[in-house]
């Protein structure tokens, strides 16, 4: 049986307990006022010590490097995880058997997916039928988009996988499924299924969806997983496949490298421009060009296309973060305005802002130097919006506790010591709300990292 606190025990706890916060009040209020009678007395020797300080952090951290790290395929993945741990295995494997002599562009190293969809804004995988996205306008609309990317010349003579030496029509491909190119054609004599994309008749569609449907097993990854119980398909995809090592490379390509560049630079951003601009996507002032929507097809029927590569990805990650980051700077524009509309004051406007950005390589100091935590990201620079915040909200705390001070110091003190005294009760007024925002913002951050 749990044991009874007797009434003597309880007033012990609770004398302990106010003794505890007492010690802990004695010792802040010690602190603050041993801090403000420096700052009265030596305010220029703290501020040069800060700045001298501030100074160092910032040397350490140029000298231990803080570009932003080269994006990589591993930057979210959990190194704990079992098949985070089995794809390391399978990569170990890869690296053994690449040390071996390899053919030029027999890996398929790269993706490039397109995806089509009836009816991108319903979740519920619905659309209307009998076609769906197999419809004959519909299939040529693919082979159009899909031909933007096979249909360069460096496509066939620099970046296409190699199926023995030679580069061949695209295996995984609703194109050639439709357009019944034969298998292992190669892509240079396929002109007379694909060339220019004719229409097919709705009576050829119609003949090899049903073979689909009758070896459904072969063929389910093309299309959403409710197509065969619907009776036609909603969604469908592609996939083209880029090989390595280019020519004149005897290892297998990684993002980052430098067949990665060339690949990203003479074909990935080539192929996005011309299909960008194939379907009128523009983006305006701060706004990405995929905020627009591919379409294409059958008035009244048209499909969504939609394309991924891992280049197209990180290279939209990026203009969103710069995007992001352009607000980031009107942000500040307008705090700097509202402080020193607030304190009536553009040199404490000014200040403040200052002082908030300041603590950015103050935190980077500890991240990257202290903790030696290698990972710099662009997305990282949108921590300023929280900085400004909790900077931003510290300031007018402050500012209205020293504005309280004015009336609450008695007027007998006078000089030195009724700075002292309105500093000292400005900390203390405003410190636990200073401290508490702080603290809350930090342990979300720390929760967010570790649950």
């Amino acid at each position: 049986m749990d044991k009874e606190i007797s009434p003597k025990d309880e007033k012990t706890s609770e004398r302990t307990g106010k003794s505890i916060r007492a010690i802990v009040k004695s010792a802040k209020q010690r602190w603050i006022s041993f801090f403000c009678e420096r700052l009265v007395l030596r305010p220029w020797l703290i501020l040069w010590c800060t700045i001298f300080a501030f100074l160092c952090c910032v040397a350490l951290l140029i000298a231990v490097n803080t570009r932003p790290t080269t994006p990589s395929e591993y930057d979210w993945s959990l190194p704990d995880d079992k098949y985070s741990l089995r794809g390391d295995m399978i990569s170990d494997a890869n690296d053994r058997v690449d040390k071996t002599e390899i053919a030029e562009r027999s890996d398929q190293t790269m993706e490039w997916y397109y995806f089509y969809d009836a009816d991108p804004n319903n979740y519920a995988n619905k659309c209307e039928g009998p076609y769906g996205v197999v419809s004959a306008r519909s299939i040529q609309a693919a082979c159009q988009a899909e031909k933007v990317l096979w249909g360069r010349e460096k496509w066939v003579t620099k970046f296409c996988y190699l199926d023995d030496g030679i580069c061949r029509v695209p295996e995984d491909s609703i194109v050639t499924l439709f357009y019944q190119v034969p298998a292992r054609t190669p892509l240079v004599n396929a002109s007379y299924y694909i060339d220019d994309c004719p229409l097919l008749d709705d009576a050829q569609i119609a003949k090899v969806w049903s073979e689909i449907q009758l070896d459904w097993d072969s063929y389910n990854f093309y299309f959403d997983e409710e197509a065969l119980a619907r009776g036609y398909p909603c969604k469908s995809r592609s996939v083209l496949y880029i090989g390595s090592p280019l020519a004149g490379e005897t290892e297998i390509a990684e993002y980052g490298d430098k067949q990665a560049d060339k690949i990203e630079k003479q074909l990935v951003q080539r192929t996005e421009n011309d299909l960008l601009s194939k379907y009128n996507m523009k983006g305006e002032g701060l706004m990405s060009a995929y905020l627009d929507r591919a379409r294409d097809g059958e008035s009244g029927k048209r499909i969504d296309i939609l394309w991924w590569n891992a280049f197209v990805e990180n290279s939209q990650f990026t203009q969103t973060v710069n995007s992001d980051f352009t607000l980031a700077i009107c942000s500040i524009i307008f705090v700097w305005i509202w402080i020193s509309v607030h304190t009536a004051s553009i040199i404490i406007g000014t200040v403040s802002i200052l002082q908030i950005l300041l603590s950015i390589p103050l935190a980077l100091f500890f991240y990257r130097v202290i903790l030696q935590i290698k990972y710099i990201s662009v997305m990282q620079n949108l921590v300023v919006f929280v900085i400004l915040g909790i900077g931003a909200d510290d300031v007018f705390v402050f500012y209205d506790a020293w504005r309280q001070s004015e009336a609450k110091i008695p007027s007998d003190f006078f000089g030195n010591d009724r700075l002292k005294e309105r500093i000292q009760f400005a900390y203390q007024r405003a410190f636990q709300s200073i401290f508490n925002t702080s603290f809350t913002t930090a342990v979300a951050f720390f929760c967010y990292c570790y649950c």
